[in-house]
């Protein structure tokens, strides 16, 4: 009987894990393609406001989006996990669109030159109608030697 508890408590606790993955597209200039990813999403409170963190699981990259209320800004910094001094691929920001439920952000070059099908190189959204906790469309993750890398969610 105690194995069977074990058993399915393991079970359920792996679906909830599961259920939290979601699928996102990662797109390169260089060869204009989207790859698909997995990623996993975690809301929290900061000390200046409300903050989005997404960890992609390939490559390991980690989004963080952080909603500065005090400054009236949305951050977002895109780094490689595990640190060091070239771990920071991108930090983009902007000052928040007044109560709005429709996405924002900018273009950027990339968008400019290659139209539609390049996702915008910083667009978010406001999660809900408080305001409060944003999520993030697309951000520029890496440049590389031929383009760069988009992640969208």
């Amino acid at each position: 009987m105690r194995k069977l508890i074990i058993a399915a408590s393991l079970l359920l606790s792996s679906l909830y894990i599961n259920a939290q993955t979601k699928t996102g597209r990662w797109y390169r200039t260089s060869n204009d393609t989207y790859t698909s990813y997995t990623y996993t999403t975690r809301y929290y409170k900061t000390d200046v406001g409300f903050a989005t963190e997404y960890k992609i699981s390939s490559p390991r990259i980690t989004v963080t989006a952080i909603h500065d209320t005090i400054e009236n800004q949305i951050k977002i910094d895109v780094q490689e996990r595990g640190g060091g001094i070239l771990a920071q691929h991108s930090q983009e920001h902007l000052e928040c669109e007044p109560h709005s439920s429709n996405l924002f952000g900018f273009e950027g070059n990339w968008r400019m030159l290659g139209g539609d099908r390049v996702p915008y190189q910083f667009a978010v959204k406001y999660l809900s109608k408080k305001f409060d906790y944003i999520t993030v469309k697309s951000v520029i993750g890496p440049y590389i030697t031929n383009g760069a890398h988009f992640f969208c969610f």
